[in-house]
């Protein structure tokens, strides 16, 4: 059982950093594994804020964590905590019990999500282009001292930018087709 678990964290691991779905195949049993952009961030010292890691961003920060809509006027986030009822596959250990979330946003591009929790954080970074959406953000692993398990959410900063504008539509050119002759009296 052990070899299978080595196996199927191995098949996540290499998924996160491929950017295609992948089905496992093992004893019959069929998993399907949807790509995981980003899915650990980037662990970052401290409590940094937006500004720090995205400059001229504007940040929507959302203390203490929990499910629910959040919005500074521009930006408005609904925010869904969940518990993992099973192990990241993605991670030594077990993440079982720890929390994650996932987002939703509207009046902006999030560029940017710092996800406080512990003595540091994990900023995910979606520039250049930015997201409305994100599922299974975390803080980072706590250590082989807790088998391996997320800090628990602290706080989430959200670096945004405006909303992109829509490109303009084209302007259509005058049509080539000759008038109508008129007939003479």
């Amino acid at each position: 059982m052990n070899e299978v678990r080595q196996f199927m964290r191995a098949r996540a691991a290499a998924l996160a950093a491929g950017t295609g779905a992948v089905v496992l195949a093992l004893g019959g049993i069929a998993i399907a594994l949807a790509p995981a952009a980003l899915a650990d961030g980037t662990v970052i010292t401290g409590n940094q804020t937006c500004s720090q890691q995205i400059p001229n961003s504007t940040e929507l920060k959302v203390e203490p964590v929990a499910s629910g809509t959040y919005t500074d006027g521009t930006l408005t986030v609904v925010v869904t905590v969940r518990t993992l009822a099973a192990d990241d596959l993605a991670h030594p250990g077990d993440q079982t019990g720890s929390q994650v979330f996932d987002f939703t946003a509207t009046g902006g591009v999030v560029l940017g999500v710092v996800v406080k929790g512990g003595p540091n954080a994990n900023f995910y970074d979606y520039r250049p282009a930015g997201v409305t959406a994100g599922t299974g953000l975390h803080a980072p692993v706590i250590g082989s001292q807790n088998n391996d398990k997320f800090y628990g959410l602290s706080h989430i900063s959200f670096c945004y930018g405006p909303a992109p504008s829509p490109s303009p539509s084209p302007t259509p050119t005058p049509s080539e087709t000759p008038s109508p002759k008129l007939r003479g009296r």
